[in-house]
């Protein structure tokens, strides 16, 4: 048993542990089984509120107080030890995730197996929540193979990792988020695919459901009932692009993602609060632009689909904007919610006013030019944006509403 203070969950806890020396523990001078049993593992993974992120009472990440950083080289020792033990087992663990750094209440996952077996060149991690015969939703493994004479040499082995959890789980999406960040969400499944090559990662797939979404994004207050997410890159590319924190170049990514019961709040682009039925997009990062292949928004006053592209450019801005779209139907008296902020409040207050009643259906836009500059009524020259369409059913006071 570690404890790691009074009245807390000890660190660690294994109340039974077998085990069988391997005669190779002379030749490595470090003990090496041949099988390590352990039932009932009790182990807390803490991260405090430094950030600091301890296993089992060891510290293992350095959170904001980077004086107590874990010695250097500590976890690839660890992990070379466990590469030459040949089969490693805990069996109906428990494993428990406290976050005093978000202040989140502590998640349980209980029981877990987990195997470790090492051989010829093979190295096979698997942790599964449940039991071996009713497996449940979180499970993780880690398939990775090495020419027998590298040995447990990390930079010489290949594979894949693989993570799939199932319902709930919401402590562990919050690892990754900073303490002030303002969002919450219910995840329903999630499924992370890294291929490895040569010790190092080289390709992500990312793929999650989730209802309940709420937070701020750049400021922007949005809800989703539902949300659908998939994404695939190189690793390299884009933790390079996330380090660079450079939101106006593109990240070499093919991302997609579906939401429904959407509501955008206003105040920060918006007059009103919009509410959507579907808002869907599809975005691909090519070299130095970003791809729309879709951009879908639909409710029963609006149905608008586009696509287009984006490049950031050192003459403008927020880049430039090549989109093309279709309208199938709007509702005449409610247009004036879907404009931004950035058109005017005259404009705005003569489309609420003055557009009483009809629809305007078989809709074209285009839009080209200096995003900054939109909609172009003061810098003509910087771009153009068109609407065709045909009308129906249509009341208008002009007069009234100038």
């Amino acid at each position: 048993r570690v404890q790691q203070g009074e009245g807390q969950q000890p660190a660690m806890h294994i109340p039974l542990l077998k085990f069988e020396f391997s005669w190779s523990s002379w030749l490595y001078a470090k003990p090496i089984f041949h099988m390590v049993y352990a039932e009932g593992l009790q182990l807390t993974i803490q991260r405090d509120a430094n950030a600091d992120i301890r296993v089992g009472g060891v510290l293992v990440d350095e959170g904001t107080n980077t004086s107590q950083a874990p010695p250097a080289g500590e976890e690839e020792a660890v992990l070379r030890w466990l590469a030459l033990q040949r089969q490693v087992q805990f069996a109906n663990a428990t494993i428990i995730w406290e976050d005093t750094y978000r202040q989140l209440p502590p998640e349980i996952i209980s029981p877990v197996q987990i195997d470790v077996q090492n051989r010829d060149g093979r190295h096979y991690v698997a942790l599964q929540e449940g039991t071996v015969e009713q497996p449940e939703g979180l499970a993780v493994l880690a398939d990775l193979r090495s020419p027998v004479e590298e040995g447990d040499n990390l930079e010489a082995m290949d594979g894949q990792l693989y993570v799939r959890a199932r319902t709930g789980f919401e402590s562990l999406l919050a690892l990754g988020l900073d303490k002030n960040t303002d969002w919450s969400v219910y995840p329903e499944s999630l499924e992370l695919l890294v291929k490895v090559e040569k010790g190092r990662f080289t390709d992500i797939r990312f793929k999650a459901e989730a209802s309940d979404l709420h937070g701020a994004f750049y400021g922007q207050q949005l809800a989703a009932q539902k949300m659908s997410v998939f994404m695939s890159s190189s690793w390299t590319d884009l933790d390079r692009w996330l380090g660079q924190r450079d939101w106006q170049s593109t990240a070499p990514v093919q991302s997609m993602a579906l939401m429904q019961g959407v509501k955008i709040g206003a105040g920060q682009l918006w007059q009103e609060d919009l509410l959507l039925d579907r808002l869907a997009v599809e975005l691909d990062g090519r070299g130095r632009t970003w791809q729309l292949n879709t951009f879908l928004v639909e409710n029963e006053e609006l149905y608008l689909h586009a696509q287009g592209n984006w490049r950031p450019d050192p003459d403008y801005e927020l880049g430039w904007l090549d989109l093309q779209g279709r309208l199938e139907h709007v509702q005449l008296s409610t247009l004036y919610k879907y404009f931004p902020d950035d058109v005017g409040e005259d404009v705005i207050a003569w489309l609420k006013a003055g557009l009483q009643k009809g629809w305007l259906e078989q809709g074209k836009f285009a839009l080209q030019g200096d995003v900054d500059a939109f909609p172009f009524q003061s810098e003509q020259d910087k771009g153009y944006f068109d609407v065709t369409a045909a009308v129906r059913d249509a009341q208008i006071d002009y007069w009234q509403a100038s």
